[in-house]
């Protein structure tokens, strides 16, 4: 996968910073992006996705009037807009509490500025080209918070717990992956 089957795509950045959205928009053009918007904050950046289809949006997460975070909410909240689009989300100030409502905003990807261009393709074939599940629910609507697809799990429930809670003496019993697993592995050790 490659950022340049990108050069159809239409991408907004989102930046209180002017230099910034000028060093973005040189990478994204020397990366083969297509068409590049700018905003100057949430507020701006969610009026204009209402009006122009954006297959990508890259935003500071941290910003006067609206952030990344907050225009991610009200995209993937919003009834007007493509609201499963992938958003890119950065900052230079990354706090775990930053992380946490970042990804539970639906943010798909996030970056420490500062970044390299090769860490921006990274991130733009993670969150285009190979995107996650997008998921919807009562309490959150975004990727999904897995990146590996559980394939050795065969059931309804993913979570051991829920395994553990469902089977009266899970403690003894073992899945058939499991037990492939341990074979394998008492089978490498050696004796």
């Amino acid at each position: 996968m490659s950022v340049k089957s990108l050069q159809h795509c239409h991408c907004l950045i989102v930046d209180h910073d002017v230099y910034m959205r000028r060093i973005l928009r040189q990478m994204l053009r020397q990366l083969g992006l297509g068409e590049i918007d700018e905003a100057k904050d949430g507020a701006q950046a969610f009026a204009m996705t209402g009006q122009t289809s954006f297959q990508i949006v890259i935003t500071e997460l941290q910003m006067p009037i609206m952030g990344g975070v907050e225009l991610t909410g009200q995209i993937r909240h919003a009834k007007t807009v493509e609201n499963a689009m992938p958003v890119i989300g950065y900052t230079s100030n990354i706090t775990p509490e930053l992380v946490t409502s970042a990804r539970d905003s639906g943010i798909n990807e996030l970056m420490t500025r500062p970044f390299s261009s090769g860490i921006l393709e990274r991130k733009l074939n993670l969150a285009v080209l190979n995107p996650r599940t997008f998921t919807r629910s009562p309490s959150y609507i975004g990727p999904c918070r897995r990146r590996k697809p559980l394939s050795t799990y065969i059931g309804s429930r993913r979570r051991e717990a829920d395994r553990q809670a469902a089977t009266p003496n899970a403690a003894i019993i073992l899945t058939a992956a499991s037990q492939d697993q341990l074979t394998k592995r008492f089978a490498k050790s050696p004796s």
